[in-house]
């Protein structure tokens, strides 16, 4: 067979590569894990020994499209001339809109470009150049041109037609970390979680895919992720799990029109057949963009990894990051490893692979996603203002961030919903109800009524609003002591309201949302939980305790508690109640002026609790959940933030300051501060304080009528704090964090909005 013909794109591209053999599955899981080579692709050009053996010529990398091929006549090739190869005719085939390979042919001397755009990178006695090859022409270089002998070192494409490519998976990205096709690239797979995230593995993004750590924050190299008929888009920061190869990526800007995966809050049992999508290598075929079904067996579970067997389909370089779904469509794993059985220049390994679970930290991705930073109205990644509840209001103002601290305003007329937000029994509530990555507003408690109220956001600062018939829900909200919780109960990623505290109430009462302004009505009896729940000083919190995708209800405070009553959601309207004792954590609780706060304080997946503001405190204390309804009970000395958060006027909030996946407390509004404390959580219960001199900002927080809000309101992955409603503002103050407990200070004009937020009615959300 003739030499020539040995390119990766030929049928003879196989006698230049390693043929894989199928060794059967791992004898261990463990073995496995360690074992098996990593998924991600590095750009290397696959089979490059032998055709370096067969032909002579040196290719080191590229982006996968541009490929040694077969010269055959009329092929919309590239073709070069060499005097160092015998045959001295080489060819290339060019697969997408643009190509880059890094390869190396000494004594080049004429090339023929294709219909791109295409330069040439060549060395001439020590001078690197560029050329520019002549489409569908031949352009002299090196002898050809009188310039000596030249060496080939890189072709770069451009300016080609399109390539058409179906990927049917529009939530599946193809993530790029770095130039494709250089030095240190890589690529891998990407999964949408949540309108501007997505998970994947964090090998994709470590200096050595082996060592898969990599810190939090803004990835060392640029990186982009492609999803199906779309342009790219940037990642800007990263959150990674210590514990497996993870990491969550923040987008620069949010993908509209797409339904994020949801993440499974159920292991996957051994037996179980996972889909599994990326856009990794064929048996035949490099890098392309296009993505690739596969289904997975899993074979046992070992701590945070899924053991599997690749059944159908291949998992190859490439695939690192891309999802394993069940059969409801949920995200119960991602890959990192495999053994690349009949991948393209595969190791010779089998059909094993290894996934890493993510069904026991569905709490963790949706504690580092913005919805839960909140009140996102538009769906942009950046938190937003909205009020409600204002004397003669007939609209709903709403506060768009622009980002660098300043504000779009709009006051949209509502229908009815601004009238009935008035009603001075209506509690307002926030959450994205109909799961389309954008904050809604619903109202409970208004007195005779007996609907639900919605107002589903646009996105552009308008409404559609609704008010269906809600059975009893709407008489029990009126209940006086009742008090309204939202949260995702069931995990379909919608919002739903809970009810507790209400008089002689057994049960706890459960709205979940249809997804249009409509609920589904359940109240289940809770044990004693619906009792406990009565008593005039527990303070209900919610939050995701066992880390299973689904919203759970705590309570602390209650008379004579030596315990901490959870609600665990079975994710149907009921509930697994347990009430085990918590050490002295119960008792400090009951502390009249300790402030409960909830948040993942360790980084695990799972809501913790902590308090500040108890009186003799010089610590925080936490709870850190257990999983199971129990709780491990810390109470770290911390400085001087346990003795500040005794300030009357202190005002406790919660949120990643410094975007390191933990949660943290800081507090405004104390008497005489001139800065904003901060308690960076170290993940085991105590805490980093800071308190860095805020400009005019804690001066302003002083003020009676200020209402502080957190959120991420400049969309770089850690909360900010604004404040609305102070006396004779005309500006909407705003503290955007650093990340290492200072704030860049903002106060722009904000129109109308400052003036509406005065209202005493005036509710912000």
């Amino acid at each position: 067979m003739s030499r020539a013909r040995r390119g990766l794109v030929t049928p003879l591209a196989a006698a230049l590569l390693i043929t894989p053999v199928l060794v059967g599955s791992a004898t261990s899981a463990s073995a496995a894990e360690t074992a098996l080579p990593s998924a991600v692709e590095d750009f290397a050009y696959p089979g490059a020994a032998g055709i370096l053996a067969a032909r002579g010529i040196t290719l080191r990398s590229g982006d996968g499209h541009i490929v040694l091929a077969d010269c055959v006549p009329g092929g919309g090739l590239v073709e070069l001339y060499s005097r160092s190869l015998a045959p001295s005719h080489a060819c290339f085939k060019i697969t997408g809109a643009t190509g880059y390979l890094a390869l190396e042919i000494p004594e080049v001397f004429s090339i023929r470009g294709d219909s791109h755009a295409i330069k040439a990178t060549l060395s001439s006695q020590g001078t690197v150049a560029s050329v520019d090859v002549s489409k569908n022409e031949w352009t002299p270089v090196g002898e050809g041109s009188s310039s000596g002998a030249t060496t080939l070192l890189e072709l770069i494409a451009t300016d080609g037609p399109a390539v058409s490519v179906t990927n049917p998976n529009p939530a599946v990205g193809n993530l790029t970390v770095g130039p494709p096709g250089r030095v240190g690239s890589r690529a891998c797979t990407a999964t949408l979680v949540a309108a501007q995230w997505v998970l994947t593995a964090a090998s994709c993004f470590a200096d050595d895919p082996a060592q898969p750590v990599v810190p939090a924050g803004a990835p060392s190299r640029p990186s982009q992720v492609e999803f199906p008929g779309r342009v790219p888009v940037a990642v800007t920061a990263l959150v990674p799990r210590s514990d497996r190869d993870l990491v969550l990526g923040r987008l620069a800007t949010p993908i509209g029109g797409v339904a994020a995966l949801r993440v499974s809050g159920s292991a996957a049992a051994t037996g179980a057949v996972l889909q599994a999508v990326g856009y990794g290598r064929t048996a035949t075929a490099w890098h392309t963009g296009t993505q690739r079904p596969a289904g997975v067996t899993v074979t046992a579970t070992v701590g945070t990894s899924l053991a599997v067997n690749v059944t159908t389909g291949l998992v190859c370089k490439g695939d690192a990051g891309g999802p394993a779904t069940n059969g409801q469509g949920e995200l119960v794993a991602v890959h990192s490893r495999s053994g690349q059985a009949g991948c393209l220049d595969g190791p010779g390994g089998g059909p094993a692979a290894t996934a890493v679970r993510v069904d026991d930290i569905a709490g963790w991705v949706r504690d580092n996603t913005p919805a839960q930073l909140g009140r996102d109205y538009n769906g942009d990644g950046r938190t937003d203002i909205a009020m409600v509840g204002g004397d003669n209001w007939n609209s709903i103002p709403v506060a768009l961030s622009k980002g660098d601290g300043s504000f779009g305003i709009t006051a949209v007329a509502a229908d009815n919903f601004a009238s009935w937000a008035k009603n001075p029994t209506a509690k307002p509530l926030t959450g994205d109800f109909n799961g389309d990555g954008r904050a809604d507003i619903a109202m409970v408690g208004g007195d005779s009524w007996d609907s639900i109220p919605v107002a589903l956001s646009k996105g552009d600062g308008s409404f559609t609003v609704t008010a269906t018939v809600a059975g009893s829900f709407a008489i029990w909200a009126r209940n006086a002591t009742a008090k309204p919780l939202t949260g995702d109960f069931n995990g379909d990623g919608r919002t739903d309201i809970a009810m507790v505290g209400g008089s002689g109430w057994n049960s706890i009462p459960v709205a979940l949302s249809n997804g249009d302004g409509s609920f589904a009505i359940v109240a289940v009896a809770a044990d004693s939980f619906g009792t406990w729940a009565t008593s005039s000083s527990a303070k209900p919190l919610t939050g995701d305790f066992n880390g299973d995708g689904k919203t759970d209800i705590a309570m602390v405070g209650g008379d004579n508690w030596n315990s901490i009553p959870v609600a665990l959601s079975k994710g149907d309207g009921s509930f697994a109640v347990t009430a085990v004792a918590a050490d002295s954590f119960a008792i400090w609780a009951r502390n009249a002026t300790a402030k409960p706060l909830t948040g993942d304080f360790n980084g695990d997946g799972k809501t913790d609790i902590a308090m500040v503001g108890g009186d003799n405190w010089n610590s925080i204390p936490v709870a850190l959940s257990r999983g199971d309804g129990s709780f491990t009970i810390t109470a770290v000395a911390a400085d001087n933030f346990a003795t500040w958060a005794k300030n009357a006027a202190a005002k406790p909030l919660t949120g990643d300051f410094n975007g390191d996946g933990r949660t943290d407390i800081a507090m405004v509004g104390g008497s005489g501060w001139n800065s904003i404390p901060v308690a960076l959580s170290n993940g085991d219960g105590s805490f980093t304080v800071s308190a860095v001199v805020a400009s005019n900002f804690a001066t302003w927080a002083n003020n009676s009528s200020a209402k502080p809000l957190t959120g991420d309101y400049n969309g770089d992955g850690k909360a900010d704090i604004a404040m609305v409603g102070g006396d004779n503002w005309n500006s909407i103050p705003v503290a955007l964090s650093k990340g290492d407990g200072s704030f860049t200070i903002t106060a722009v004009a904000a129109d109308n909005f400052a003036t509406w937020a005065k209202n005493s009615f005036a509710k912000p959300l």
